[in-house]
């Protein structure tokens, strides 16, 4: 199978869900590919999840600047035993 298949193997599995070790198991192991180029594999998998974790998780508006509920009193002196 050609490189550029099964990263996009590896890419769908790995958004869908499916754990790095069955990726590796049942599609990267089996390629016949150097070392390296399994290594890209496995690390385009585990990118693949991470970037769709963040896309998951991102909020759909921005947050609004925090602004304190009540004005901002002077700090009152400090005690004479403390000093």
């Amino acid at each position: 199978m050609p490189f550029v298949r099964l990263r996009d193997t590896v890419g769908m599995r790995a958004t869908r869900g499916e754990s790095l070790e069955a990726i590796e198991n049942e599609v990267i192991e089996p390629s016949g590919l150097p070392e390296e180029h399994k290594a890209a594999l496995w690390l385009y998998g585990w990118a693949s999840q991470q970037s769709d974790r963040v896309e998951r998780f991102r909020p759909t508006a921005p947050a609004k600047p925090h602004r304190p509920s009540r004005a901002l009193r002077p700090l009152e002196p400090l005690p004479d035993f403390l000093v």
